[in-house]
């Protein structure tokens, strides 16, 4: 019963965050939109191709990036170990070569691309 209370608490801070992205998604999206229709048209009103490429346009694009950038700078607090072992209740874990999974023994931040790594997977007669 408490383990059931505990990820549901975890799975309401979990969705928190995702609604903050939505949202902050949503806001970026809306400002794309704004300077997509207002920033490429020439002085007739009408949207040409050479407004596209328009350097305040392309600036405009450039600052809504730096915009989501920053708004996803929250995000950084999940990266804590002690955060990130409340919110997701997860311990680290590694497979066997017969394909088990197994509790990780080693160091991740030692983990490299070579399979041969005895870093990647966990001892066989664990």
């Amino acid at each position: 019963e408490r383990q059931a209370a505990r990820e549901a608490s975890s799975r309401s801070r979990l969705l928190f965050w995702m609604y903050y992205d939505v949202v902050c998604f949503i806001i970026c999206l809306t400002l794309t939109g704004i300077c997509a229709f207002l920033g490429p048209n020439t002085s007739e009103g009408r949207v040409t191709r050479e407004g596209w490429n328009h350097w305040r346009f392309e600036a405009a694009l450039y600052m809504i990036k730096c915009l989501y950038g920053l708004l996803s700078l929250p995000f950084i607090v999940l990266k804590l170990p002690v955060v990130s072992a409340l919110l997701t209740h997860t311990k680290p874990t590694g497979y066997m070569r017969t394909g088990q999974c197994v509790p990780f023994k080693g160091d991740p931040a030692e983990c490299d691309d070579n399979p041969a790594s005895s870093h990647h997977t966990a001892p066989d007669n664990a």
